[in-house]
């Protein structure tokens, strides 16, 4: 019997002629090398010369036939959101972070190992990796994805990738199905939920018309109220309506894409009472409800605008019925007629504070002891925050707050003003 030379680590057979007689391999398999990972040698798809018996002359090993490493890859890819805005919501603008890490699950090293993602919006960086020795793994390849409207509308974004890589011979070697290992489903896509959080917001404007204009507020006067309704969810928004126990609300329903504004759609107006006249206010508010293409409701109840100390806190409308009479006119151009906003009666409240707001609810005047020492508003904003102070205002609709002492008892007046130059 004659042996046959081998070589383990490349699984090659020396071909060429026998020597005279039959002859078998003595090889044991059992002593086959063992890969660093565990995985057995592999079979070729040639002769088994451990159970094959040569005849001479007709037989020959070639390099095809005996046990030879076998080479493998696998592919793991793990999702992280990033609430880029900070706003607590997935929303458009919010990127999905990817770490691929590729396995070397055969016994001879990779090269060239490539990592494709199947979705065209999903950067990769760090492909292709060099080289992975077998039984290790490389997490150097990242990923990232931009959050689209559509996604936050289907509730997630779902995608794979693949790997191929080349063995010592030349051979691809490939794993055309990521695994999330986040679940227990072999080969699964990664799946990235982004929560749809439907969500409205509702702020009510008062304003009130003095119907016989005596400047006061009397039984049959009118307070005219508008609504601002804001889409703050990350889905759009159908058939929005708004209720008021108070009054018939005039208006809508209407449909808000994320983000979207709308002041005009809803209004409402209230008669005056003798009741509110012995009051000296009308409080109320209002709720508003929309719903999301699956159905799921968004409510808000109405906040008071000029009220930044609360949320969804009432609107209220306080009666002109004391002796200050407010005229809501101010042409600041140097003519002595309505330059500045004038309140007749101030001097005799020298404890007390005018707000005065764009529409928009930005704050473009404060003032403590409006009247005294020469401060009056000529339509130049002086608000501590958002308008830059020194600013001549534009020509436009504006909202005023006076609160004012009279005694012990605080008071409030609200109302517009019109800036016209």
């Amino acid at each position: 019997m004659s042996n046959l030379s081998n070589n383990f680590i490349a699984g090659d057979w020396i071909s060429g002629p026998l020597p005279a007689g039959d002859a078998t391999s003595d090889i044991n398999e059992a002593t086959l090398p063992m890969c660093p990972n565990g995985v057995d040698y592999a079979m070729t798809a040639g002769t088994d010369p451990t159970t094959t018996t040569v005849v001479l002359g007709q037989d020959t090993f070639s390099d095809n036939d005996g046990y030879q490493p076998p080479s493998s890859v696998e592919l793991e890819k793990v999702d992280t959101l990033v609430d880029t805005n900070g706003n607590g919501i997935a929303d458009v603008g919010d990127t999905i972070n990817y770490v691929f890490t590729v396995i070397n699950t055969g016994c001879t090293e990779l090269t060239n190992v490539i990592v494709t993602d199947d979705q065209a919006g999903v950067t990769v960086v760090g492909s292709p990796i060099a080289s992975i020795p077998a039984g290790t793994s490389d997490s150097t390849v990242t990923g990232s994805y931009v959050v689209t409207q559509d996604d936050v509308n289907a509730g997630m974004f779902i995608n794979s990738a693949s790997v191929e890589a080349t063995t010592p011979s030349g051979d691809t070697v490939a794993d055309d199905m990521s695994d999330d290992p986040d679940t227990a489903e072999p080969d699964d896509p990664t799946i990235t939920i982004l929560g749809q959080m439907p969500a409205i917001d509702l702020q009510k404007f008062a304003e009130f018309i003095d119907v016989n204009n005596n400047q006061l507020g009397d039984v049959g006067d009118i307070i005219r109220y508008t609504f601002r309704v804001e889409n703050i969810g990350n889905v759009a928004l159908f058939d929005i309506t708004i209720d008021d126990p108070l009054v018939t609300v005039v208006g809508g329903p209407i449909d808000l894409e994320v983000g979207e504004v709308d002041t005009t759609s809803f209004t409402a107006e209230y008669v005056i009472t003798a009741a509110d006249v012995v009051t000296g206010s009308v409080t109320n508010s209002a709720t508003t409800i929309g719903f999301d293409d699956l159905g799921t409701a968004a409510t808000d109840t109405s906040d008071d605008p000029f009220d930044p100390t609360s949320d969804d806190d009432p609107t209220i409308t306080t009666l002109p019925n004391n002796p200050l009479v407010i005229y809501n006119g101010v042409s600041p151009n140097n003519d002595g007629d309505n330059d500045v906003f004038t309140i007749v009666g101030i001097e005799n409240f020298p404890n007390n504070t005018l707000c005065i707001y764009n529409r928009w609810g930005v704050e473009v005047y404060n003032v403590e002891g409006y009247g005294q020492d020469g401060k009056l508003f000529r339509g130049i904003s002086e608000g501590r925050i958002t308008i830059e102070q020194d600013r001549e205002l534009p020509v436009g609709t504006y909202f005023y707050v006076l609160k004012y002492t009279d005694g012990t008892v605080e008071n409030k007046r609200a109302g517009y003003l019109y800036i016209n130059r």
